[in-house]
């Protein structure tokens, strides 16, 4: 028994790995807000466009493409860059909490609408291609999109009607976090049910 777990330690570890591989267009993101809610806008604009720039380099590299997040992360940087260093404006970094969630709900729909699913474009940075098509795959993607448009509403909503700017913090911090550590277990186990009603 204990000689199984050595032998399984390397593939968990190597799992864990590409899980986390799939999370990568988050990171610009999370370490350019905690900068940006202390209203240090030149700092935050720097991190946010340099980390951005080190993701995608990091994935083209890889051959992975890029991913909407990806995208959008970068637009953001730019745009904001080009506001706040051009013009002096900080009209979407005062507003952006919302602005993120928002365009993170509306990139979550424009998916669904279209037949896909959000997080599919993740997924394939840590899944072997010959997976790709299979109906869990699939499946547990479609499940799991719904699942991060639900949370992005919800942030939404808390960024928006929050009492006190701790809850309009905290709650969606909450929700990202829950729905970032569910979203292998529940798509996996998802595809696995599917798979077994379609065999």
């Amino acid at each position: 028994m204990a000689s199984r777990a050595r032998e399984n330690a390397p593939q968990v570890g190597q799992t864990r790995r590409h899980m986390l591989l799939s999370f990568t267009g988050l990171i610009p993101v999370a370490l350019s807000i905690p900068i940006l809610l202390f209203r240090l806008w030149t700092l935050g604009i720097v991190v946010g466009v340099v980390s951005t720039a080190v993701v995608i380099a990091y994935h083209l590299r890889k051959g992975q493409g890029i991913t909407g997040l990806d995208l959008m992360s970068l637009v953001f940087g730019v745009g904001n860059a080009v506001l706040y260093f051009g013009f002096h404006n900080t009209v979407l970094l005062d507003h952006l909490a919302v602005l993120i969630y928002t365009l993170l709900f509306a990139q979550v729909a424009y998916a669904q609408v279209r037949g896909g699913s959000w997080t599919i474009q993740f997924a394939r940075r840590s899944v072997a291609p010959e997976l790709w098509r299979t109906t869990g795959f699939v499946e547990g993607n479609r499940f799991v999109s719904l699942l991060w448009g639900a949370c992005f509403g919800l942030c939404d909503v808390a960024a928006l009607t929050g009492p006190t700017p701790a809850i309009q913090l905290w709650v969606p911090v909450v929700l990202l976090v829950g729905t970032g550590v569910l979203t292998p277990r529940l798509a996996r186990w998802y595809g696995t049910r599917v798979e077994a009603r379609v065999s």
